[in-house]
């Protein structure tokens, strides 16, 4: 852990620390010069950041709502579930059934107009 940063500090600025402290000491040790230091760590903190932006996106993507009018659930699982009543239930999807117009999924006897993943549970690290 880098000796200058905060323990409030979130894990993405403790790994850029830590990156730039490992760059810094192979520097400072003379296993590469300073250009090459330079360009590594403006490409590596480049790429951190790149990483992160898409992590978060997927995230955000992965357990966003989804209309059931733009599409149903592709595989069995469990689901939450807002119904036209605005109420919300978790369902497990044993078998994706449709009605006729295959527009809907079955969910006992709730009307779902969107569903979306469950997200992970608490645990500790």
């Amino acid at each position: 852990m880098s000796w200058g940063i905060a323990e409030t500090a979130s894990d993405f600025e403790k790994l850029r620390a830590e990156s730039a402290d490992y760059l810094g000491g192979l520097n400072s040790c003379g296993l590469i010069d300073y250009e090459t230091y330079d360009k590594a760590f403006d490409f590596y903190m480049d790429l951190l950041q790149k990483m992160y932006d898409l992590g978060k996106k997927e995230e955000s993507e992965k357990y966003k709502w989804i209309s059931c009018s733009e599409r149903l659930p592709d595989k069995e699982g469990d689901y939450l579930v807002t119904d036209d009543a605005g109420g919300m239930k978790t369902i497990d999807v044993d078998t994706l059934l449709y009605d006729d117009s295959g527009e809907s999924f079955w969910c006992y006897s709730e009307n779902p107009v969107a569903w979306r993943e469950l997200p992970v549970p608490f645990g500790e690290e």
